[in-house]
């Protein structure tokens, strides 16, 4: 008996290199792996971004000015409703 590399289940092995116990879990494990790496990527650019620029705020604090920001925009592009009677 093997254990499964993604769900750590016991299943009954066809193959001396099976790792896998499905075809379900193989490819959710590669998926896991795929979004691992686009999280490393874009933490080193963000990283990056911030050593690059050294008066650069945190990206809680960038995140919260941006919100500031377009919510003035749209608080100033909202047109007034004028009541007809």
């Amino acid at each position: 008996m093997a254990t499964c590399r993604h769900c750590d289940k016991a299943f009954p092995e066809v193959k001396s290199w099976q790792v896998f116990c499905c075809e379900r879990c193989l490819q959710d494990w590669h998926l896991h792996q795929r979004k691992l790496a686009r999280q490393d990527r874009l933490f080193a650019r963000l990283k990056e971004r911030e050593e690059g620029n050294g008066h650069a705020l945190p990206v809680e604090e960038q995140r919260q000015k941006a919100n500031e920001v377009l919510a003035r925009i749209i608080q100033k592009s909202r047109p007034k409703l004028v009541r007809r009677i």
